[in-house]
């Protein structure tokens, strides 16, 4: 699992990326963190959250849902919204999120670009020293890359 600075949803749609994973919650309360940012710049993945059948449920914990993006050049991307907390905030269900990867890492392609924030980490307030090898085990055979935050200069 290799790791860059940057912008992630910036990344994806740039095709640095097949696939973009984040962590969300189950009251479809995409509203803050990188969440909140894929919700105002990617609707779809928003449109996805909230058609999805089960809802304000731990039933919906370790699962996902997703939707198909278009990027800047044209191309078809995936974001996956994988359900890591059951409330809004500082609720981080990490076996959640481990189950969620293991189930991914079942279904996606071992070829595609997959990229992902420190997920759990940010508002949901888990500890990426300990989720960041756990995931790393689990995707050992995925091309995936983390990408901490860098807010881009704007050029004047």
């Amino acid at each position: 699992m290799k790791t860059i600075k940057g912008d992630l949803i910036e990344l994806f749609m740039k095709d640095d990326f097949d696939i973009m994973i984040h962590g969300a919650n189950c009251f479809n309360a995409m509203g803050a963190g990188i969440a909140g940012q894929i919700a105002r710049k990617l609707p779809e993945a928003r449109m996805a959250d909230d058609d999805y059948v089960v809802r304000n449920n731990v039933q919906k914990l370790s699962n996902y849902s997703y939707a198909f993006i278009r990027k800047d050049n044209n191309k078809i991307g995936t974001v996956i919204n994988l359900y890591t907390q059951f409330y809004p905030g500082p609720d981080l269900d990490e076996n959640a999120l481990i189950l969620g990867f293991k189930k991914l890492s079942r279904i996606l392609d071992k070829g595609l670009r997959i990229g992902i924030p420190q997920i759990g980490c940010g508002i949901a307030n888990g500890n990426w020293d300990v989720i960041g090898p756990r995931i790393a085990k689990i995707m050992i055979n995925h091309d995936i890359t983390v990408v901490e935050y860098e807010k881009q200069k704007e050029n004047v």
